[in-house]
C-alpha cells in the first residue's frame, strides 16, 4: 500500500564543522510490512560534470501474498541550508528536480507528477505476481546549477527514507564523470539509518575515490535512507541545467520602458486649471442633481432628494409636514401636476413616477424596497445622461500604458525563480494588493479636480506605507539566491511604479463641458461657504425665495447645513409650497432638519433595504541542511507494493 508520509526534516550541525544542517523534512520509521520485502536493491549510476544523475536501479521483491507490483516516487524538490560561518547562515535553498528518460525492465509501468512528487507505478492493474519478481528501473535525475558562488555541492540520496519495507542487501557504484580531487575525497560524507541521522548508523560498507563511491550493506530496515555528501570546488559543475530566464528579463526590461515612457509623459502633461467665477445665483440650464453629478462623477442619494425642493420651488410638488416635537419627522409630498413637462430630463420623470405612481402623495415614512429599486433605476438614468457630448472626462492612451507596465512587472514576479515559473507567485500576488491600495490611494476622482485637491494627505500617507511594506518584503527577498531579476531591478521598477501613480493625475484630462460648467459651479460653492451674513440679507431682500433657490444646489454640494445656519438671523418667509403642522417651529434649521431627517433618510433606508434584498437573492442562488543527512538530497523518496 502506498504511503503518503511525507519528509519532516530537522536542523544540526556537522558533527566535523562542514556545513550548518536545515533539512527536507522528517518522517516517522515505517513499519515493516509483512506481506512483501526487498531482496536485493542494486544500484549503477553515473554522476554527470552537468549535474545530471543516470541511475539504474535492480530491484528483487518477494512478494508473499499476490500483488500488482511496486511503486516509487521521487521528491521533485530539495533543500539545501548554509553552514555557521556563512553570511546566509540559516537560510534554506530551494531546488527543483525533473525526472527524465523513465523506462522499466520486465513489467508494465505508468509516470505521473503529483504533489511534489514523480511517481513510477510499476505492474498491471488486471495481473497479480507472488514470489520473487526483478524489476530493472532506469532514470535521469536532472539537478539544477546551484546558487553557491564560492563552490559546488553533491548532496545525493541513493535511497529515500520513504520504502514501506525492509530491504535484506543493497549495493551500489556511483561514478563521476568528473574526478573529484583528494580534499574532496577527503571530505566526503556517507549518511544512512532512518530520516535525520548525521552518521552512518546502518553501518553500510562503502570506499570513496577520485573517481566513484561504491558499497553494500546487508540490512536496510524499513524508513531508512541512503545518502552522500560532500562540498566541490567552484565550477566543479558545468552546464548545468537552468530555467529560462528569458520571460522573467523580457517583462522586466519591457515595463521599465513602459513606465518611464508614462512617467516622461505625465511630467510634461498638465491640464489647464479651471478658474472659479463667482456668481450669486444658481445656474439656468442645470438642475441640482446635474450639479450634483458634475461636482463628484457619482450619482448619489442626495443628488435625486435634491429635486424635492426644486420641484417645489417650479409648483411640481408641495411639502406637507405633519410631524411634531415628541415624534419623528413626518413629511409626506403631494403632486401638483400629472406630471412633469416634457423637456424634463428622463431621471427626473423616472423619480417623479415612482413617487406618485400610485396617488398623487408620497408619504416618507412609508417607503419600501419597491422605491428603492426604481430609486436606483432613476440614478442610473442620471449616469447615462453625462455620456457622449456630456462625458466629464478624456482618456488619455497612456493611462492604458501604466497599467501595461504594472502587469508586466507583475508577472515578472511570478515567473522570477530558478525554481519554477510560479514559485513566488506570493510575491506577485503580494505586489499585485499593495499597489492597487497605492492606484486607489493616488487616483484623482472627478471631487478632487472640482475641490482643486491633487492627493489627500491620508491618501498619501496610505500609499508611502504600502510601498514601504513592498520595499520592506523586497528586501527581505534579496536574501534568496533563486532570485533571476537582481534587487537593483525591483527596487528601480518599483519606485517607477509609485511615481507613474502618483503623477497620474497630471494625466486626467477634464472634458471642455466638465470645464465650461465647473468655473461657475465652483464659484457657486465657495459663495456658499463664504457668504456674510449682510451680503445674504441684501439678497434676501432683492429676492425673498433667494434661500429656496439655492438650498437643492447647497444639498448636493453638501453644505446644505452650511447655508441653513448663515440665515438664522435673517427673516426668511415660509414658502407658500409648505405646509407645516406647528408655523412656530419654523426656521432654516428646521427645514434643513427636516429635508434630512425627514426625506433623506427615509430614503436611504429604502435603498439599503433593497440592495440587502438583492445581496440576500444573489447569495441564496449562488528544510534541509547543506551538512546533510540521511534522507536528504536529491533523488531519494521511497516506494511501496500496490
Amino acid at each position: 500500500m502506498k504511503t503518503n508520509a511525507k519528509m519532516l526534516r530537522s536542523s544540526f550541525k556537522w558533527l566535523f564543522a562542514l556545513l550548518l544542517c536545515l533539512g527536507a523534512s522528517f518522517t516517522p520509521v515505517k513499519a515493516s510490512t509483512a506481506d512483501y520485502y526487498i531482496e536485493n536493491f542494486k544500484i549503477n549510476a553515473t554522476y554527470h560534470k552537468n549535474n545530471t544523475i543516470t541511475q539504474t536501479e535492480t530491484v528483487q521483491v518477494n512478494f508473499l501474498e499476490p500483488k500488482h507490483g511496486i511503486y516509487q516516487y521521487i521528491p521533485e524538490k530539495y533543500y539545501v541550508g548554509y553552514k555557521d560561518d556563512e553570511a546566509k547562515t540559516g537560510q534554506v535553498d530551494t531546488y527543483a528536480i525533473q525526472v527524465k528518460n523513465v523506462s522499466v525492465s520486465g513489467a508494465a509501468y505508468e509516470t505521473s507528477s503529483e504533489d511534489g512528487t514523480y511517481q513510477i507505478k510499476i505492474g498491471d492493474a488486471d495481473t497479480y505476481v507472488s514470489g520473487s519478481k526483478t524489476y530493472t528501473i532506469q532514470y535521469t535525475l536532472v539537478l539544477p546549477k546551484d546558487y553557491r558562488p564560492d563552490y559546488d555541492f553533491m548532496y545525493y540520496s541513493l535511497i529515500g527514507p520513504d520504502w514501506a519495507c525492509d530491504i535484506n542487501h543493497v549495493s551500489f557504484d556511483i561514478q563521476f564523470e568528473k574526478p573529484l580531487t583528494q580534499n574532496e575525497v577527503n571530505g566526503f560524507h556517507l549518511f544512512s539509518g532512518p530520516s535525520g541521522q548525521t552518521s552512518n548508523a546502518a553501518q553500510v560498507d562503502y570506499q570513496v575515490t577520485k573517481k566513484g563511491i561504491t558499497g553494500t550493506v546487508d540490512h536496510l530496515s524499513s524508513g531508512s535512507a541512503i545518502t552522500i555528501l560532500t562540498r566541490l570546488r567552484s565550477n566543479y559543475f558545468v552546464d548545468a541545467y537552468q530555467r529560462s530566464t528569458w520571460l522573467s528579463w523580457l517583462c522586466a526590461i519591457v515595463a521599465a520602458i513602459l513606465l518611464v515612457l508614462v512617467l516622461i509623459k505625465e511630467l510634461q502633461d498638465h491640464d489647464d486649471p479651471v478658474t472659479p467665477i463667482i456668481t450669486f445665483d444658481p445656474p439656468d440650464d442645470l438642475d441640482p442633481s446635474a450639479v450634483g453629478y458634475i461636482v463628484d462623477g457619482q450619482a448619489d442619494d442626495v443628488d435625486m432628494m435634491a429635486l424635492v425642493p426644486y420641484w417645489a420651488k417650479k409648483g411640481y410638488v408641495e411639502i406637507e409636514d405633519k410631524s411634531t416635537a415628541k415624534k419623528k419627522p413626518h413629511i409626506i409630498v403631494h403632486a401638483k401636476v400629472d406630471a412633469l413637462p416634457p423637456s424634463s430630463a428622463s431621471y427626473q420623470t423616472m423619480l417623479f413616477k415612482a413617487m406618485f405612481k400610485k396617488n398623487k402623495s408620497c408619504d416618507f415614512t412609508h417607503m419600501n424596497k419597491k422605491f428603492g429599486e426604481k430609486f436606483i433605476a432613476a440614478k442610473e438614468a442620471l449616469h447615462q445622461s453625462f455620456l457622449d457630448e456630456r462625458k466629464l472626462e478624456e482618456t488619455d492612451s497612456f493611462e492604458y500604458l501604466s497599467l501595461v507596465g504594472l502587469i508586466l512587472f507583475a508577472i515578472a514576479l511570478l515567473t522570477s525563480s530558478y525554481i519554477g515559473y510560479f514559485y513566488h507567485w506570493y510575491m506577485a500576488v503580494f505586489f499585485v494588493i499593495l499597489f492597487v491600495i497605492c492606484a486607489i490611494c493616488l487616483n484623482k476622482n472627478i471631487k478632487e479636480s472640482f475641490d482643486k485637491q491633487h492627493h489627500r494627505p491620508w491618501k498619501l500617507l496610505l500609499s508611502l506605507i504600502a510601498l514601504g511594506a513592498w520595499l520592506f518584503f523586497l528586501y527581505q527577498q534579496g536574501t534568496k539566491t533563486d532570485q533571476i531579476l537582481p534587487g537593483w531591478l525591483l527596487y528601480g521598477l518599483s519606485i517607477l511604479s509609485y511615481l507613474s501613480l502618483f503623477f497620474s493625475y497630471r494625466m486626467q484630462k477634464m472634458s471642455t463641458y466638465w470645464k465650461e460648467k465647473a468655473g461657475p459651479l465652483m464659484g457657486l460653492k465657495d459663495f456658499i461657504q463664504k457668504a456674510e451674513v449682510d451680503q445674504l440679507e441684501k439678497l434676501s431682500a432683492e429676492n425673498p425665495n433667494y434661500f429656496y433657490d439655492v438650498i437643492p444646489y447647497a444639498m448636493v454640494f453638501g453644505l446644505a447645513q452650511t447655508w441653513a445656519k448663515k440665515f438664522t438671523s435673517i427673516e426668511i418667509p415660509q414658502p407658500d409650497w409648505y405646509v407645516g403642522s406647528d408655523p412656530t417651529l419654523w426656521n432654516t434649521m428646521y427645514f434643513y432638519s427636516m429635508m434630512d431627517h425627514g426625506i433623506q433618510t427615509p430614503v436611504n433606508d429604502s435603498v439599503k433595504s433593497y440592495n440587502a434584498a438583492q445581496a440576500a437573492a444573489q447569495a441564496g442562488s449562488s528544510s534541509g541542511s547543506f551538512g546533510g543527512f540521511s534522507g536528504g538530497g536529491a533523488g531519494g523518496g521511497g516506494g511501496g507494493a500496490w
